[in-house]
Formats: structure tokens, C-alpha cells, sequence
């Protein structure tokens, strides 16, 4: 169920497009434990650069950022028994950021990544494709909520 949607500076090309909402989700249950994909699928979930090689560009038709944040309320009788592990690269084709953290019963996620040019040269092609596995592998991870 979503609630709470806006979207902010949809007219406005200057300025970065943002969808923002709350959702509750079906989570899955297997025995004791609680399974959360913390992003809800939203992030990359297949990469289509599946080539091995490319004589070509890729065009991401502009440089491209994607920002994600996701507050899951630890329910009472649970604690966090898997968490994956922050993770940044930083270069100068890609930003990739993920962030977990854990404050009175609150796991925070926090994840981005940023592809820096609009044209990827045909020679970074199997640098991008191992970039954008990083992000399908990394932000479709999930968390396990554990019964105390």
C-alpha cells in the first residue's frame, strides 16, 4: 500500500525530479524470520548490458542519479540477524553509495548511485557492466529480521 506520493520538480529540468511516498508491504516470513527487500524492488533488478563486448557507446542520454532511502521499524520481539554491509565506489565514471544503520529500533538504508556521463566510450563498456552488476547484486539485497 502507498501512501503519502509527491512528486517534486516534475516541470523544472534544472532541478532533480523526486517521487517520495510511504508504503507497507507483505514481508516474507520463513519460520522465525522476517525477509525485507529494503527498497521494494525499486532500485535496477536485471542488467541489460549482457554483451560481452561492445564496438559501440552506450548512451545513458544524460547523467543519471538515483537516490534511495527506506525507514523499516524493527517490530517488537525481532532483532536484525543479517544486514548486508555498507558499500561506496567512487570514480569517475560511477558513484555507487549504500548505507545501513540501526537507531532506537529504526534500520535506516540509505543508497544511491550515479552515473556520471551522459556517453560511456565503447572501451568502458565491461567496466560499466560490472558497475551495474555491482548495483543489481548490492541494492537487491535483503535484510533478515530474526524472532528473539
Amino acid at each position: 500500500k502507498i501512501s503519502d506520493l509527491k512528486t517534486l520538480n516534475f516541470g523544472d529540468a534544472s532541478k532533480p525530479y523526486i517521487i517520495s511516498f510511504k508504503a507497507t508491504t507483505e514481508v516474507e516470513n520463513i519460520d522465525r524470520q522476517i525477509i525485507i527487500s529494503p527498497f521494494l524492488h525499486f532500485p535496477i533488478a536485471e542488467n541489460e548490458l549482457t554483451q560481452t563486448t561492445r564496438t559501440y557507446p552506450i548512451d545513458m542520454i544524460y547523467p543519471t542519479a538515483d537516490n534511495f532511502y527506506s525507514s523499516i521499524k524493527i517490530p517488537a520481539g525481532f532483532k536484525v540477524s543479517y544486514m548486508p554491509e555498507d558499500f561506496l565506489m567512487d570514480n569517475d565514471l560511477v558513484k555507487i553509495s549504500l548505507k545501513y544503520s540501526i537507531k532506537d529500533e529504526i534500520l535506516a538504508v540509505t543508497g544511491n548511485y550515479t552515473f556520471k556521463k551522459a556517453v560511456y566510450k565503447a572501451g568502458e563498456y565491461s567496466t560499466i557492466r560490472f558497475f551495474i552488476n555491482n548495483i543489481v547484486e548490492k541494492f537487491n539485497k535483503n535484510i533478515v529480521l530474526e524472532k528473539i
